[in-house]
């Protein structure tokens, strides 16, 4: 195997990496659904960015690359990358919620005082 697998631990941040990157350009839905698609593919796809290795480097550096294509290149990897993807969206909804209740209550609420 041209590929060896990363350590549990380094494996996670990697897919944090790549997830929040996703995520922070709006993404979601389009990375899911091509990491959907090629799911089966796992294995082509990591050897594809193989040879896309030389091109893409300059932009991403070697290490980072390297280690992208390590989590890509199984089933496993990219099935993870997808469930912190929806995670993750599914996290700043609940912060989006959770601010415009909180926003709603301060603006809304008006004290009604009687005059004694």
């Amino acid at each position: 195997m041209l590929l060896e697998r990363l350590p549990k631990e380094k494996e996670r941040e990697v897919i944090e990496r790549i997830a929040r990157r996703i995520v922070s350009y709006g993404l979601e839905v389009p990375a899911i659904l091509f990491l959907e698609l090629h799911k089966p593919l796992a294995n082509l796809v990591g050897h594809s960015l193989l040879f896309a290795f030389p091109f893409l480097a300059p932009f991403f550096g070697v290490s980072a690359l390297k280690e992208a294509t390590t989590v890509l290149s199984t089933e496993e990897g990219i099935e993870a990358l997808i469930k912190r993807i929806e995670e993750i969206v599914a996290e700043e909804k609940s912060k989006q919620h959770d601010m415009e209740r909180n926003a709603s209550n301060e603006g809304g609420v008006f004290e009604h005082t009687t005059g004694e």
